[in-house]
């Protein structure tokens, strides 16, 4: 995969956002880092050069700064596990198995493809369409802005919601009930935009016939 060297200043970027993250975190992220590259690879006749490269540039910087980071954690004899929440780790993935991302995605984004769905991105005026979502391992990120990451980062940032926040807005779809002992800040205003910007209370969505092709519109029915 081509693409240029990521420069000192865009490894800070990304090392600024590794620092305050939990060890597990970040082997997470440089694995998810290293798979898109691999994935890059396997796509590459199907996105514009410009577009590979600069993803490409991208997780190399993230790659590079988790390396930073956990060195400079080993050598001086610290870590950092994840923030206690009072939920077990194996609730929290069933929580996350529960709704299918590209059906939550559809909600706000209309969706084309198969195993691979491309979208016009929420997050920043995207002209193109810029944002991916594989089907398979529940994941999506925009090539644009280069947000990404599994059903729980997409809630967190189109609702500005917090960890527990998504958490329990999965939970109650599927009638999984969190432990007691889960402390949840106030709940913020469920306020999904249209494409127009203004408060939409009625989608529609439409999962496409057998061969499991999808076509979201942003309110109403597939087209």
């Amino acid at each position: 995969m081509n693409g240029l060297q990521p420069t000192p200043e865009h490894v800070r970027v990304h090392r600024s956002a590794c620092r305050l993250a939990p060890d597990y975190d970040l082997n997470a992220w440089r694995d998810e880092a290293y798979w898109l590259l691999e994935l890059a690879e396997a796509e590459v006749d199907e996105w514009p050069v410009e577009v590979t490269a600069n993803s490409a540039t991208n997780n190399r910087a993230l790659i590079a700064a988790v390396d930073a980071e956990l060195s400079w954690r080993h050598d001086r004899g610290v870590s950092r596990g994840p923030v206690d929440v009072g939920i077990p780790r194996e609730l929290i993935d069933e929580i996350k198995r529960s709704v299918r991302l590209e059906l939550e995605i559809a909600v706000d984004v209309e969706l084309r493809g198969a195993r691979t769905l491309t979208g016009r991105c929420p997050f920043h005026d995207d002209r193109s369409p810029s944002l991916v979502v594989w089907s398979d391992s529940q994941n999506f990120r925009c090539f644009g802005c280069q947000v990404g990451g599994d059903i729980v980062a997409y809630l967190q940032l189109r609702h500005r919601w917090s960890f527990i926040e998504a958490l329990q807005h999965l939970a109650d779809r599927t009638a999984i009930a969190l432990p007691q002992s889960t402390k949840m800040p106030p709940k913020a205003p469920n306020m999904s935009l249209s494409n127009k910007g203004h408060v939409s209370q009625d989608r529609g969505i439409l999962v496409g016939p057998e061969d499991t092709r999808f076509h979201y519109r942003r309110s109403g029915g597939a087209r």
